[in-house]
């Protein structure tokens, strides 16, 4: 951050590199809040657009979206989105482990990954791609349906979406206690 002739310059240099705690590119957290400070604006429309259609609401869309720009009671508004977007990758997206080696247990990783509807999409420097292979859940997940899969001596690691991660662990854990004749 440089201030300079009065302006407040903000550099934001963008890198590759994974951050701090491995769980995501930085670029790709800088995405993801913008992904989804654009979604809550959409939403907040949106929820707007349905009050006016039922007749909830004396303004059109159009009066009150220039309501939330000009009015300083929502003045707020948008710096609170833009917190929470930016908050969001940080706790949105996790890496966890499994106790089972990835080369042992591939078929029962690829079989938990079809039953969550994810298909192997390619693989990149020693880590499995999977994707989401329905568009319903490519949308709900913003497009940010890739998971991640390697292996980390006898661990298996997976990182991606909360929600897809936490539904893969656990078919995941189902299919490790199938194989070793556990009751479910």
């Amino acid at each position: 951050i440089k201030i300079a002739k009065g302006r407040l310059i903000l550099n934001l240099k963008l890198k590759t590199r994974r951050n701090k705690n491995k769980n995501m590119r930085t670029d790709r957290y800088l995405i993801r809040a913008v992904k989804y400070f654009v979604l809550l604006i959409v939403l907040i429309v949106v929820l707007y657009a349905l009050a006016y259609y039922f007749e909830g609401t004396p303004m059109s869309v159009e009066e009150y979206v220039a309501m939330l720009i000009a009015d300083p009671r929502a003045k707020w508004l948008l710096p609170v989105f833009g917190a929470l977007a930016l908050a969001y990758p940080a706790f949105g997206y996790m890496t966890r482990s499994l106790p089972i080696s990835l080369e042992n247990n591939r078929v029962g990783i690829d079989a938990a990954m079809r039953a969550c509807d994810f298909a192997l999409a390619g693989e990149r420097d020693g880590v499995l791609l999977y994707r989401a292979t329905s568009a319903a859940r490519r949308v709900r997940l913003m497009w940010e349906d890739e998971l991640e899969v390697w292996s980390e001596g006898d661990r298996t690691m997976i990182r991606g979406h909360r929600a897809a991660v936490v539904q893969v662990i656990y078919r995941s854990e189902i299919y490790m206690r199938k194989e070793n004749g556990e009751e479910l």
